[in-house]
């Protein structure tokens, strides 16, 4: 059941956002997202329902996204983190957003601890969470490879929205682009906060889906002017990934080095 339910929301997420390359999103998914099936069950429902909420959140049909993201709250709490894109989607989703999730992304990071702090005075309650082991990470560097790949694509995606606005598509597709990049920038932000407060990594899991996406719709478009190239380029991006997560052993779950021989 537990399975089911997991591979279905998963499978309807893909089905409904990612249709300009639905390889390139499941390859995604198996590289960044899938041990959590394994690892974490109770977070993969959760994820797999409230992801859901992004069909939408881009229709700005609030009130069945927030229900999703609620349900998946009951099951893992970090899906409430989603509930960011709600006020977000009061407004059209133009290129500001894009700049508004950076600066929001900046202020988080370089203010995190006196956010926490003000949270704290007003909920002491979640003061047994920050003061837990859980929530450090010693002597873990502060960028890793998947910030880096997050990094890349997140720039890939600024350029292809500044020089090829017109040919993103009518206004729902831009609207898809413009929350998946907006997301994807959530994503780094969270990871590299998760690289020093351990707890915040697994709310990242929630918002690989948007850079799944994000893929998706850049490889659709480099793809009808440039197939062979384009190919090329993720091959090589997802090998080296692929070859740095098995020489590593991150998960100790999957056995990588199966799919590698």
């Amino acid at each position: 059941i537990v399975s089911l339910i997991s591979f279905i929301g998963i499978y309807l997420f893909i089905k409904n956002n990612c249709e300009s390359s639905y390889s390139i999103s499941i390859l995604i998914y198996v590289a960044l997202l899938y041990y959590t099936n394994f690892s974490a069950m109770r977070q993969g429902i959760a994820l797999a329902i409230a992801i859901n909420s992004v069909g939408y959140i881009r229709k700005k049909q609030l009130i069945p996204a927030m229900i999703l993201i609620l349900i998946g709250g009951m099951f893992h709490f970090t899906a409430l983190v989603l509930l960011v894109f709600l006020p977000l989607s009061l407004s059209k989703w133009t290129s500001r957003k894009v700049i508004e999730a950076i600066i929001l992304s900046f202020v988080g990071i370089g203010f995190f601890e006196i956010i926490v702090g003000i949270i704290l005075h007003f909920f002491p309650i979640y003061a047994r969470y920050w003061n837990a082991g859980m929530m450090t990470k010693e002597g873990t560097a502060s960028v890793g490879v998947f910030a880096i790949f997050v990094a890349l694509v997140c720039i890939c995606a600024i350029m292809q929205l500044i020089r090829s606005k017109s040919e993103l598509g009518d206004e729902e597709k831009r609207n898809s682009y413009i929350i998946a990049l907006v997301g994807s920038i959530f994503c780094l932000a969270i990871n590299l906060l998760g690289r020093k407060y351990g707890i915040f990594s697994r709310m990242t899991r929630f918002f690989i889906p948007f850079v799944m996406v994000l893929i998706s719709d850049i490889c659709g478009y480099f793809m009808k002017k440039n197939k062979v190239c384009c190919c090329f380029i993720i091959a090589v991006m997802m090998g080296i990934y692929f070859f740095v997560i098995i020489k590593g052993n991150s998960y100790q779950i999957i056995p990588y080095k199966f799919f590698w021989r």
